[in-house]
């Protein structure tokens, strides 16, 4: 390594010289100080402060670029370094660690947002990547969830509206069903249904987060997603199957997982597998938490069916029509107790607003107010 260090200055020494020639060399200046100020670190020739303070260097010449590949490959990957050797190796309390580091993500994320559309699909999928794998480490779900949600919001709009929209008509099956037949429920997030009964505000609220998170694995594939006014091709849709299985690439969970986040993951592997097992992907066995896949599952077709504004293709057809083909399906493709639920006109009625002009509302205040 001794040897090696004057050779790795010479090149970075060569390549600074030649910067103003070829700016796209920027990112690998860059990567070269950033792999140089590591190696000094594990050799203990500098302190964890002193490592920390250099990817802050780094980071800020990154972001005063002209380049927005360099600023935004730089924002990204730096300040992924920063809180991930933050996390591992810094004698701070946790409580100060996470603090410094939802600081630094929060700090980061609007300039990465604004830069990162400037640059081709490939290098905005590998920075939104690097920025949530910091974002992960910050703390608890809870914690990394604000961060996911605001991500998506900048990322990719209509994702962000699919979403909403999905939790939506959740809320509505899932209100006929904790009032019909709440022991459909028995059993998720290891609870009973005498306990679902009678905290279901608290059972709706998690409902509402496996709708808001089912769909983050599509982080690794936003180049396809992005797609959204055509149909995908083959090879497309083949890639686009891998996003339910990749929550737990996205959130690489600090405190470990609890019940309320096994069903959160549970709902994204499974919202795509057929309620029988025998279709859909990825293959996954069943658990508890069944029952939430089931609604979610439904409320995934109604939207993707319906979306006339994000997915213009979209065939035409009337929610009845759309609902008489999901509880003809009902035991096989779909769970049989939350297609029942179909069958209210109480809910019935509210999705059909929800679709229409609900779905208008959602669409401007996202596109206009990046919230609801």
């Amino acid at each position: 390594m001794e040897a090696a260090g004057p050779f790795v200055g010479e090149i970075l020494a060569w390549l600074k010289e030649r910067r103003e020639e070829a700016k796209s060399f920027g990112f690998v200046v860059n990567n070269f100080r950033y792999l140089l100020l590591t190696a000094e670190y594990h050799l203990g020739r500098i302190t964890l402060d002193g490592l920390l303070e250099g990817l802050t260097d780094i980071q800020k010449a990154a972001s005063e670029s002209e380049d927005p590949v360099e600023q935004a490959n730089g924002l990204a990957e730096v300040n992924y370094a920063y809180v991930t050797f933050l996390f591992l190796y810094s004698p701070l309390p946790k409580e100060e660690i996470v603090r410094r580091g939802r600081e630094r993500v929060r700090e980061v994320l609007p300039k990465l947002m604004e830069v990162s559309r400037a640059v081709n699909n490939i290098q905005f999928n590998r920075c939104i990547v690097l920025f949530l794998g910091a974002a992960s480490l910050t703390g608890s779900f809870d914690e990394f969830a604000d961060i996911i949600l605001e991500t998506t919001v900048y990322a990719d709009k209509v994702l962000y509206i699919h979403t909403a929209m999905v939790r939506e008509i959740s809320r509505a099956i899932f209100d006929e069903m904790i009032e019909k037949t709440p022991r459909a429920f028995d059993g998720v997030a290891n609870r009973d249904a005498d306990y679902i009964t009678k905290h279901k505000d608290e059972m709706r609220e998690l409902l509402s987060d496996c709708c808001m998170f089912h769909d983050i694995g599509k982080f690794f594939m936003l180049d396809v997603v992005e797609n959204s006014m055509r149909r995908l091709t083959e090879d497309e849709f083949s890639l686009i199957k891998e996003h339910p299985g990749h929550f737990e690439h996205i959130y690489q969970a600090v405190d470990g997982m609890d019940e309320r986040v096994k069903c959160i993951r549970d709902c994204a592997l499974m919202h795509h597998l057929w309620h029988d097992g025998t279709h859909g992907y990825p293959a996954a066995k069943p658990t508890k938490n069944r029952p939430f896949a089931d609604i979610l599952a439904i409320a995934d077709s109604l939207d993707a069916a319906t979306d006339y504004l994000g997915r213009p293709y979209n065939e035409g057809k009337t929610i009845d029509e759309l609902i008489a083909e999901i509880q003809s399906a009902a035991g096989t493709q779909y769970g049989a107790e939350a297609a029942k639920a179909l069958s209210s006109k109480k809910v019935r009625d509210r999705i059909s607003l929800l679709i229409t002009e609900g779905r208008k509302d959602v669409y401007y205040r996202i596109y206009a107010f990046n919230k609801l």
